[in-house]
């Protein structure tokens, strides 16, 4: 999912919460217009109230995880932040099971192996010793953001079950928006500056949607947990692209985590 972009935008955001919540408000404001767009071209069916409970916590837990993740991200713990919140994927895989679902060996096979991989290639070493309070306001802040991400699959996946995608976005968006709006009343960041990263922003609120529209559709059409292990999948999306992109090298851990994660994925998509 393109919660790995939360890996570039650590670039733009500052040590304060404030320059977070302008990033996730602004990006996300794009997506919620964006959303709302579609849904008055696409008119889909008026659905009943049952679903707004779902979408509004879907919106909810995604905006307490993303903020938690630049955050984290922004405290220079990324070696600690990005493989643990890659575990996301045990919430959506637990409660797929817990619900019934039943997976075929391949799958029961794919998914801890592309589980695996991604903990392999999120993983950066620290190079110093010295990071404590840092390390450790990241692990916090991480597990927040990986509860956040694998309730919010499993919580959209019941939205869209009562309303479809269309309606199950644009209301999880459009929360989203007005409760970073509220914190953002709260904190009161300053503005200044954020004009220059409007293009950065703008993609990132466009990519933000696709990449949830696509997870809400493809709860609607196959396992909890399978969706949930493959949207878990985005370090390798940021690393490969950092490593085409921008040159980067690739550690043998990584360069063995993509395979081993690659693999999984390929024994899941075998059973689709």
């Amino acid at each position: 999912m393109v919660w790995g972009g939360a890996d570039f935008i650590g670039g733009i955001t500052s040590r304060r919460l404030g320059s977070v919540l302008v990033v996730s408000l602004l990006s996300e404001a794009v997506a919620m217009v964006v959303a709302i767009a579609i849904l008055l071209i696409v008119r889909p069916e008026l659905p009943g109230a049952d679903f707004l409970p779902f979408a509004v916590l879907a919106g909810l837990l995604e905006a307490i995880a993303i903020v938690s993740l630049y955050r984290g991200l922004s405290l220079g713990a990324m070696g600690v932040v990005s493989p643990i919140t890659a575990c996301s994927a045990i919430i959506p895989v637990a409660f797929g099971l817990a619900l019934g679902e039943s997976l075929s060996t391949a799958v029961a096979l794919g998914i801890p192996l592309a589980f695996i991989g991604v903990v392999a290639v999120a993983w950066t070493p620290s190079e110093t010793d010295d990071s404590g309070g840092q390390v450790s306001a990241g692990v916090g802040l991480a597990v927040i953001a990986a509860a956040g991400f694998g309730g919010f699959v499993v919580v959209i996946d019941e939205a869209v079950a009562q309303a479809g995608v269309v309606w199950s976005v644009a209301v999880a968006r459009t929360t989203f928006v007005l409760v970073t709006g509220l914190a953002a009343l709260l904190v009161r960041p300053s503005l200044r500056g954020a004009s220059r990263f409007t293009v950065p922003l703008v993609a990132l609120g466009l990519l933000e949607l696709s990449a949830v529209t696509l997870i809400a559709a493809a709860t609607a059409e196959g396992l909890l947990a399978v969706v949930g292990v493959l949207a878990a999948l985005y370090p390798i999306i940021t690393l490969l692209l950092a490593r085409f992109v921008l040159d980067e090298r690739l550690r043998a851990s990584q360069r063995v985590g993509t395979v081993i994660a690659f693999v999984g994925v390929a024994l899941i998509a075998s059973a689709a």
